[in-house]
């Protein structure tokens, strides 16, 4: 009977002992579990950020592009309105000129343009 005993209590000692050895394994197997998955979060997290950093770059040039694009129209704009309107001005200052010189004698026309020369000279 007391070899029974023994025996049961070394049976019971190795069952322990297996049991431990097992927990062991199991909490170093979550243990490593838990550092992989912080692991895939990180990665995951550096992932995300390098995205929306590119995409914060990308929508940086584009509306650089837009900015450049809208000033360079609106030059153009100002400078077709600036000739158009210099040719309007021309073409009054020509009808004005005219009617001017229609409505003078020669002989105001005449001491018009040797002012003009004068005052050039």
């Amino acid at each position: 009977r007391a070899s029974a005993i023994e025996g049961q209590i070394k049976e019971a000692e190795e069952t322990k002992a297996e049991a431990e050895k097992s927990k062991a394994e199991y909490d170093k197997l979550v243990s490593n579990a838990d550092s992989e998955v912080q692991t895939i979060i990180d990665e995951g997290k550096a992932a995300a950020e390098k995205i929306k950093e590119d995409m914060l770059a990308e929508a940086k040039k584009e509306a650089e592009v837009i900015v450049e694009k809208a000033k360079s129209d609106s030059e153009a704009e100002k400078e077709r309105v600036s000739s158009e309107l210099k040719g309007e001005v021309a073409d009054l200052s020509l009808e004005i000129s005219q009617k001017v010189a229609s409505s003078m004698s020669k002989d105001d026309q005449k001491k018009l343009i040797d002012k003009f020369i004068k005052d050039m000279g």
